[in-house]
């Protein structure tokens, strides 16, 4: 399975506001979150149980575009790229389980 997809975190999401006040860059956790939303839209049959890996490379700004490109890393993992204006800003490797063993 190899996916492309894109989101953004608008300027007003919650967690803007303290991180940080006058320079608002999306926290991680907010980042991971929309991937894992996206890649379990994709796939029915398996869930994201855990991350193998994660590097944040590049801050991203609030109401930036982000392009998500996911590509399968055998049965139970998947390795993620996240980029705006062709720049990295994470990659990592997320862990799979079916959704009957979750």
């Amino acid at each position: 399975m190899a996916m492309a997809d894109k989101f953004l975190i608008p300027a007003d999401h919650p967690s803007l506001q303290g991180h940080f006040p006058g320079n608002p860059i999306v926290p991680g956790v907010v980042i991971l979150n929309e991937v894992v939303r996206l890649i379990e839209q994709q796939i029915t049959n398996r869930s994201v149980v855990g991350i193998r890996s994660v590097k944040f490379i590049k801050p991203l700004r609030p109401g930036r575009e982000v392009v998500l490109s996911v590509d399968e890393k055998g049965s139970d993992a998947l390795n993620i790229v996240c980029e705006h204006n062709g720049g990295v800003l994470v990659k990592g490797q997320f862990v799979l389980s079916s959704k009957d063993a979750a």
